[in-house]
């Protein structure tokens, strides 16, 4: 899981943002464009494990409220909670 740290406007209608995630201890930057939200909020990533900087954003998937960047397991989930 990340959070958005930054938002701006790519072209019209499209929103670019930055987040970071963190797995095994590490924190990691990285971006990406789509339809995202707010700074601040949650959002899912599927990464890989031998090389956590290849990642992708599970753009269409929401994080329930009751989560909190606290609450992911060092290792991550397995499957989506």
């Amino acid at each position: 899981m990340g959070r958005i740290y930054e938002t701006s406007e790519y072209r019209m209608g499209t929103l670019c943002e930055k987040h970071e995630y963190f797995y095994k201890h590490h924190r990691y930057l990285g971006q990406t464009c789509g339809s995202f939200d707010h700074v601040g909020d949650l959002i899912f990533i599927k990464l890989t494990s031998s090389d956590p900087t290849n990642h992708i954003v599970l753009e269409f998937t929401h994080v329930p409220k009751n989560l909190t960047m606290k609450s992911v397991p060092e290792n991550g989930w397995q499957s989506l909670p």
